[in-house]
């Protein structure tokens, strides 16, 4: 949810800097969801 609002932010005041590290925090954290729902499927 954070890393959403800053890509928003990001693109709205052109940061580009906000927009690498908000996509790397979004990459990261749908990531480690479906490891989290891949691990708990396999219970």
């Amino acid at each position: 949810m954070c890393a959403i609002t800053g890509l928003c932010y990001g693109c709205k005041y052109k940061d580009k800097l906000f927009i690498r590290w908000s996509s790397v925090g979004l990459v990261i954290g749908i990531g480690l969801s479906i490891y989290t729902w891949c691990l708990i499927s396999s219970m």
